[in-house]
């Protein structure tokens, strides 16, 4: 009996240790200027917090968010090897920015709290927030120092390209004539006498907008 004890204990213990060794396995390894595990725990947490803010859960690849996670790393280790630092002050401009970008953007005033609230409701957090701020500022520095001779150059765009282009989408940008037409309309009398004197209404009105001393709207009116 104390044999199958041990032999239970023992065979317990050894699942334990695959269980915990199946969920501490890194998803994936990153080693530019140091070497960085990805956890399936860190993998499995970005894709529930891109899932949560999806209407289409199932839209989510989780390789997809694992190769962003990856590329964050590379250009975070990129960064600090090349001296990119996004400071605390830089985060909070960002984010005083961004405020003022949603009060502009809906034509109302909001206070730190409820635009705190805002952001609590949209990305859990303020603080995660500013994480997501400053991440994209250090990619913006750091893409800024190594391609900034690639950002400044002005793309050439050849002559056939262009008639390519316009072959392809030339409906967009053709919009069909259009004729407004408007009338006087007076009804037709049973009178012979009124509709006469209709007739030589309509002339003169026709006469005095031809002339410009009438327009037609005010003749409308009158």
């Amino acid at each position: 009996m104390k044999r199958f004890a041990s032999l239970t204990i023992l065979i317990l213990m050894t699942m334990s240790l695959v269980f915990a060794a199946t969920i501490s396995s890194p998803a994936a390894t990153v080693r530019l200027t140091k070497t960085v595990q990805i956890s399936m725990n860190d993998l499995d947490a970005e894709v529930a917090r891109y899932q949560a803010a999806t209407s289409d859960p199932s839209s989510v690849d989780p390789l997809q968010v694992l190769n962003l996670l990856i590329n964050n790393e590379l250009f975070r280790q990129g960064a600090e090897r090349d001296g990119v630092v996004i400071s605390s002050t830089m985060v909070e401009t960002a984010y005083k920015n961004q405020k003022t970008a949603i009060e502009q953007s809906y034509g109302t005033t909001l206070t730190n709290e409820e635009f705190d609230q805002i952001i609590v409701n949209n990305f859990g957090s303020v603080a995660a927030y500013k994480q997501l701020i400053s991440e994209q500022l250090l990619v913006d520095s750091y893409v800024q120092l190594k391609k900034s001779d690639v950002l400044k150059e002005e793309p050439i765009v050849s002559e056939s390209e262009v008639t390519s282009f316009y072959r392809k989408n030339r409906t967009q940008f053709v919009s069909p004539e259009t004729v407004k037409l408007s009338h006087i309309f007076i009804p037709y009398s049973s009178d012979s006498s009124v509709n006469t004197a209709n007739k030589t209404l309509l002339a003169d009105v026709a006469n005095k907008i031809k002339n410009g001393t009438l327009s037609f709207e005010k003749a409308v009116v009158e």
